[in-house]
């Protein structure tokens, strides 16, 4: 008898305890969009943002100067800028598919390291293959590997607050801008760049530690096992349409960037002090139009559609930019432009996030999409090179060409969405005809 009880009691506690599974079941499901440790990941995006897309984004400084240090062309010393952006969203692939077989710590560990390796070998440069392979590849490379983890983090936390969150840590591009660019344009008329670099790099490591220190992952994956690209996602005409937009648009998205500063110096004859300013000013109302224009899309019509409008506005201001022919016309259009630039960057990731309704696909389908994306950046920057080069100096030509393909590139867009809505619409009337023919059955059907 004494054991008989022993053993009920046993088992009424084994009823009473939940499970490992329902336990970590339960704190996987629980409400997003809340909470300290979801809003602990805006901030780890956000300083993972500044490591990339902030140092990527005041590239400017290094285009101008690294132009007189190496004596060659525009479009080579974009390739030193290109090739981060390109690694970035080439190996946004590999990282998504890591990150949905549970490997998140290792991808942000080992990229935080290459990135502060990359800019602090950069200031050993004496040629320019040391600073494409430094500067370029390996940046590149761990930034590859860091963003993308930052990215899901948000996307994985948040729901109906996604564009916002996505929004408020992506301000770490035109943050991070500015505080590279300022302290670039102090430090190197004193110091040089190779002191600059060090001061870079440096700061990269604070924001990584930091960062990795508060990263949590809400959702660990299910399966370690899975295709590296899950080809069937092209299928989904939206999305095909969705990736086929985004690579035209960002054919265009990086050429202003880097040659803006090049622009006011070799065109407007404005002291390298002064074209730098322009790229402060840009990234300083792209602070707003990052947090602004996700925090609308949230509230109106999501992503997509607002994510075709930015890219029309930036193709307007890039058509206006062959107007410019003093300096307050210049410090006019980086300030449109970049709210417009700065708001598309941004409804990117979300609007990828949003055509992808499966979560735990989402590492993989974002990663994909971003490896679309990576030859578009590769080749923009530099193609617009050739195109001043073969201007003779004049930036016609690539004007006419980033402004077409802002156009082609929100064409695909739209259509994308305009997709979309038809299937919602097609799958509410599916809904409603159903409960239409519940309520028609007879009483006598219902009854069980």
């Amino acid at each position: 008898m004494a054991n008989n009880s022993v053993d009920a009691k046993n088992e009424n506690k084994t009823e009473n305890k939940p499970s490992n599974k329902s336990k970590h079941k339960t704190q996987d499901c629980r409400a997003v969009d809340q909470g300290m440790a979801a809003w602990l990941q805006v901030l780890v995006g956000f300083l993972f943002t500044i490591n990339t897309f902030g140092l990527i984004s005041a590239f400017g400084v290094f285009q101008a100067n690294y132009m007189d240090t190496f004596r060659m062309s525009p479009s080579y010393i974009s390739w030193i800028g290109s090739t981060p952006v390109f690694l970035l969203s080439f190996f946004g692939t590999f990282a998504g598919r890591l990150i949905d077989a549970g490997y998140f710590y290792l991808l942000v560990v080992t990229g935080g390291i290459l990135q502060v390796i990359g800019i602090f070998s950069a200031s050993f440069a004496k040629h320019y293959w040391q600073a494409l392979l430094s500067q370029g590849v390996t940046v590149g490379l761990g930034n590859g590997l860091v963003w993308t983890p930052g990215i899901w983090l948000i996307a994985t936390h948040f729901d109906k607050k996604k564009g916002l969150a996505i929004g408020i840590s992506s301000t770490g591009a035109p943050i991070g801008a500015v505080i590279f660019t300022v302290v670039s344009q102090q430090l190197i008329p004193l110091l040089g760049v190779k002191v600059c670099l060090r001061v870079m790099a440096a700061f990269v490591l604070l924001n990584n530690s930091i960062a990795i220190a508060a990263a949590h992952p809400r959702k660990p994956s299910k399966s370690r096992r899975g295709p590296l690209i899950e080809w069937s996602a092209f299928a989904q005409p939206d999305y095909s349409l969705f990736c086929v937009g985004i690579f035209f648009t960002y054919l265009a998205v990086w050429f202003v960037v880097y040659y803006i500063p090049a622009f006011g110096q070799h065109v407007l004859h404005l002291p390298a002090s002064t074209s730098l300013t322009t790229l402060i000013i840009m990234n300083s109302t792209g602070l707003l139009g990052r947090i602004l224009v996700p925090w609308l899309s949230d509230h109106f019509h999501g992503p997509l559609p607002n994510l075709c409008i930015c890219t029309l506005f930036s193709a307007s201001c890039i058509f206006a930019w062959m107007c410019v022919a003093n300096l307050a016309g210049l410090e006019a259009f980086v300030a449109f432009y970049g709210f417009f630039w700065h708001a598309l960057q941004t409804l990117f990731t979300a609007a990828c996030a949003s055509i992808t309704t499966n979560q735990a696909k989402l590492g993989t389908r974002m990663g994909m999409c971003f490896t679309v994306v990576s030859f578009a950046v590769l080749v923009g920057p530099p193609v617009g090179g050739a195109l001043v080069t073969g201007d003779g100096g004049g930036y016609l030509y690539a004007q006419i060409c980033a402004g077409g393909a802002y156009v082609i590139g929100a064409s695909f867009v739209g259509a994308a969405w305009l997709l979309q809505q038809r299937n919602k619409m097609k799958e509410e009337e599916l809904q409603k005809k159903s409960v239409e023919a519940f309520l028609k059955l007879p009483a006598s059907g219902l009854i069980v």
